[in-house]
């Protein structure tokens, strides 16, 4: 197998039947990816620091995804794809897709933080970071289902830290990221990861938060 993928006639081959094709948006992910290692052939080998950098590669490609801060790269004879991106509905439709693939379940500290609200607020906010709500071209962690525009993001104390967003879009950090909602008329509040710590400050932080924003 491993010869006959190496073979230039067939890849070209393949390369040309794949050409004007639209992909499912889980293989441009994969495209994106091998496009990369393209570049970075060396990265093709299986070795622990190679592992770590695609790893690496493809939760940045992720990350973007989630955040809505991504467009795909396309030639110019593929504008309608790009086209298509910059309309809000199609992408808004897209990140939906995307997201419930790429985060089908919540992670841990999402179940953490569900756990939490269900015993806080119980009925009232679902989660919603696979993708169901898109806001502003954001996908909010869990949003209110009892009538209030409120909407509630856990921050990751790495990815959403001063060192990885100080040369990233602004909503990525937390006075940002409640701009960009207010924008549209809804209250955010930011959990960070390592208040998951105290289950108990960060209960008394959201009774506080949707008290504070009780009208509806």
């Amino acid at each position: 197998m491993r010869t006959i993928l190496r073979d230039p006639n067939l890849n070209r081959k393949r390369s040309d039947t794949l050409k004007g094709r639209t992909f499912p948006h889980m293989t441009e992910l994969g495209i994106r990816l091998n496009n990369y290692l393209s570049i970075h052939p060396e990265l093709r080998h299986h070795t622990p620091d190679s592992e770590a950098l695609r790893k690496q590669k493809s939760d940045k490609i992720k990350k973007m995804y989630k955040d809505g801060t991504w467009i795909p790269n396309t030639k110019p004879a593929n504008d309608k794809i790009r086209q298509n991106w910059l309309n809000k509905e199609y992408k808004e439709r897209r990140l939906r897709e995307l997201l419930s693939s790429l985060y089908p379940k919540p992670n841990n500290q999402e179940r953490i933080l569900s756990n939490i609200l269900n015993e806080t607020l119980p009925g009232t906010f679902q989660y919603t970071g696979d993708g169901k709500t898109v806001i502003n071209r954001m996908v909010p962690d869990f949003t209110n289902i009892d009538g209030k525009k409120q909407v509630i993001e856990l921050f990751g104390d790495y990815w959403h830290s001063q060192k990885i967003t100080k040369n990233q879009s602004e909503n990525r950090t937390e006075l940002g990221r409640i701009k960009a909602y207010n924008l549209v008329g809804y209250n955010c509040l930011i959990i960070w990861e390592s208040e998951l710590q105290d289950r108990e400050k960060v209960a008394i932080k959201i009774k506080e938060f949707s008290n504070a924003h009780s009208s509806h």
